[in-house]
């Protein structure tokens, strides 16, 4: 069994998915206002860097890449 992709970072865009479902849900169960489960899961989607098969980059690169993202 392979097992090389875990704790790969930045993760493939199946866990960025996988991970803003989960936010949306717990958020949406927690509030009770899917707008606000909508808004977490988006916001996954658009924080998390995505893994680009064959470029590989350091947690430093990605760093950099968030913040650039965030400012």
């Amino acid at each position: 069994m392979d097992v090389s992709h875990i704790g790969r970072w930045p993760p493939d865009s199946s866990t960025i998915f996988g991970l803003g479902i989960l936010a949306g849900v717990a958020l949406f169960w927690w509030t009770g206002v899917p707008e606000v489960g909508l808004i977490a899961a988006a916001a996954v989607k658009i924080l998390l860097p995505q893994h680009r098969p064959g470029e590989e980059e350091g947690p430093l690169d990605v760093a950099e890449e968030v913040a650039e993202t965030l400012a």
